[in-house]
């Protein structure tokens, strides 16, 4: 993450929440280690954004329109999920650039509608999948992909913890935030296409309490063209946020689970003549998968490579989370790759 890239990249960052601060500190961090990031503003209607603005020594935009566009490179659209249509059609009419939070949209017509308006403007844009940024999923990728883990029968993914209390507890408003199964388990809808390709069915459950306390938790069973079973859980019923991932193999078992270590583990079945246990290390602390992410996204603007997340690949995650959706409301299974 010490790239420095042959010309200076301007940002403006538009929102100020958890996501817009999340960002903002990570930018911050690239702009202070000479890596030639300027970020150029913030922008955001609320006080939130006054706020961000000062603790990141920049000026401060009420509305889109006050913004400085002629300096800017890149617009980072990291505000609350029903507002990124809006701003990213916007920043492609303008032009610019754009890095947009997941979900990229609500539905699959909105990001159809973004996927045309990216197209007509002749820009490029990004989407923030970031956990194809953490080391433990990335290595499992690999190793899948690398054939370590031989035919890969089961896999488990469950991400969850309280429930979030977004700006005016927008999460609440399934219209607004797409419950669990869009904002949450998206990015583990994103790392099964990523790695193992399209489905064919998914059956998905879904629980939503709203009184006394929210609380909303659901499942998702894909099945693959090829054989493998997959379970994915998105909760917002717990106390403490965590993931993981297990993956079951003809060769072995690999298992991460963050709340109690970054190690990513890999057993091998009896028989296999290679190390019965072998500790692939994780994260370092200092490796902050938000920065690598953004510092990914400017090195492959810089040099006119494809983005790791572009429209192709947040749109199939969008139509899965979609399809998983219709199958929660049918009460059956979905066929996946159908009419939307």
């Amino acid at each position: 993450m010490g790239t420095r890239w042959p010309r200076a990249v301007s940002v403006l960052l538009v929102g100020a929440g958890t996501m817009g601060r999340v960002h903002g500190e990570a930018w911050a961090q690239m702009q202070q280690r000479a890596l030639g990031i300027r970020v150029v503003g913030v922008v955001d209607p609320d006080a939130n954004g006054a706020r961000l603005a000062a603790d990141l020594n920049v000026p401060h935009w009420v509305a889109w329109e006050d913004a400085p566009l002629s300096e800017v490179d890149l617009v980072d659209v990291a505000s609350p999920t029903p507002t990124h249509a809006g701003y990213v059609e916007a920043a492609a009419a303008s032009g610019k650039a754009i890095l947009c939070e997941k979900p990229l949209a609500l539905t699959v017509e909105e990001a159809e509608a973004i996927a045309s308006a990216v197209h007509r403007g002749g820009v490029r844009l990004a989407v923030g999948h970031v956990v194809r940024y953490f080391p433990a999923y990335r290595r499992a990728h690999d190793l899948v992909v690398a054939g370590d883990l031989g035919a890969v029968a089961v896999a488990h993914l469950y991400r969850g913890g309280a429930f979030p209390r977004g700006h005016r507890d927008w999460y609440q408003d399934r219209r607004q935030s797409g419950g669990p199964l869009l904002d949450l388990s998206l990015h583990d809808f994103d790392f099964l296409l990523w790695t193992f390709g399209a489905p064919a069915s998914v059956f998905a459950q879904e629980v939503d309490v709203t009184e006394p306390t929210p609380l909303a938790h659901a499942t998702a069973t894909l099945r693959f063209p090829h054989g493998l079973l997959a379970q994915v859980v998105g909760s917002w019923a717990g106390t403490r946020f965590g993931t993981r991932l297990e993956l079951a193999g003809s060769e072995g078992l690999l298992a991460h689970d963050s709340l109690r270590d970054e190690t990513l583990r890999l057993t091998r079945r009896q028989g296999v003549d290679r190390p019965a246990d072998v500790a692939v290390p994780g994260a370092d602390p200092a490796d902050n998968p938000w920065e690598r992410q953004l510092t990914d996204v400017v090195d492959r603007l810089v040099h006119d490579r494809p983005f790791e997340v572009g429209l192709p690949e947040a749109l199939a995650a969008i139509r899965l989370a979609s399809e998983a959706r219709q199958s929660v409301l049918s009460g059956g299974v979905v066929t996946c790759g159908g009419p939307q």
